[in-house]
């Protein structure tokens, strides 16, 4: 078999060459999907580890797993000149809740003047448990000092009303009675409770209620353009290194065609080049995906998408190999 393959005339350099080329161009195209869903994908995880049923707003509540959300902006800083702001969203939790893993980010109960935050805030600011951060108080007017208690899973929004995610996390407040009086505000509530019970609830004034499975729904939509184009782009790549090695051989190998080699050990030689060097490249650049994904913060529905992409390569790969050996040994 060695003997077979020798007499086809590799050029080592040009396919390596194509090789890296086309294993660099894989790489790229994986991270470049990878930078564009991971906002949607840090959503979707901290959903997929939650497991109440629905989120809405009501403009009074008694129930666990409630947070206070006001009309009036709540902005926060890391400096005492109220400098270096972060864009975040801002809830506060009541004095009367209490907050279970119901929720995957909720933060343990805490005091007044005490925040949680979650870890993208955390990351990009440089921020850990102890140090502190100011808010102009909007009833008093004052600058207050706030002590980061917690840091929360990274989660961007608390609940995805649209699929437009535009902060860099939440910032959880702990009570403030001031803010309770004054300002304007409703109740955020999630629960376990089905949809029909929530409706027949009307005493509280339920609305935009929210299903935890069509949050979940909405990310996986907007992520999947982008998973669409790498599979796409993936099997494009692997049929184009695959013809390239074959224009490489093809002379040579239709040469020994005509001399009266064997058509098995002709077939089997062309097999191992054209699929020994596309398995190669599909494994560099499944190795990329699973590191990146894993980096980023991965679960069941995109391991299960990269799995889809590995086979859709691996098909094409096959596919095209037995269609250019059949095309090649006609003529």
């Amino acid at each position: 078999m060695e003997n077979v393959i020798s007499c086809f005339h590799i050029n080592t350099r040009k396919n390596i060459l194509a090789f890296v080329l086309f294993a660099v161009a894989l790489v790229a195209i994986n991270i470049f999907v990878a930078l564009s869903v991971r906002t949607y994908l840090v959503q979707q995880n901290v959903l997929l580890h939650s497991n109440y049923l629905h989120s809405y707003n009501a403009m009074k509540n008694n129930s666990d797993n409630t947070y206070l959300q006001f009309d009036a902006g709540i902005e926060f800083s890391t400096s005492k000149k109220y400098q270096n702001g972060i864009n975040a969203e801002v809830l506060m939790q009541t004095d009367y809740s209490n907050y279970t893993d119901t929720v995957f980010w909720n933060a343990n109960k805490m005091s007044l003047n005490d925040v949680a935050i979650s870890k993208g805030i955390a990351k990009r600011k440089g921020l850990s448990v102890g140090k502190s951060l100011y808010s102009k108080h909007v009833v008093d007017g004052k600058i207050h000092k706030y002590i980061i208690r917690e840091i929360i899973p990274d989660v961007l929004t608390a609940r995805v009303n649209n699929a437009s995610l535009i902060t860099d996390g939440i910032i959880i407040m702990g009570f403030d009675s001031a803010y309770e009086k004054n300002i304007t505000h409703s109740s955020l509530v999630f629960t376990n409770n089905t949809l029909d019970a929530l409706l027949a609830d009307n005493s509280e004034n339920i609305t935009n209620i929210i299903s935890r499975y069509d949050e979940i729904k909405k990310m996986l939509l907007k992520m999947m353009p982008y998973y669409l184009l790498l599979l796409f782009l993936s099997v494009a790549m692997i049929i184009g290194f695959s013809n390239i090695e074959k224009n490489d051989i093809e002379y040579n190998l239709r040469r020994l065609i005509i001399l009266g080699y064997s058509q098995k050990s002709l077939k089997k030689g062309f097999f191992l080049i054209i699929c020994g060097t596309g398995i190669g490249l599909i494994s560099i650049s499944s190795i990329v995906s699973i590191i990146l994904f894993i980096f980023f913060g991965t679960n069941v529905i995109v391991l299960c998408f990269i799995l889809l992409v590995i086979i859709a390569e691996l098909i094409a790969l096959f596919a095209e190999e037995n269609v250019m050996i059949k095309r090649l040994w006609r003529q």
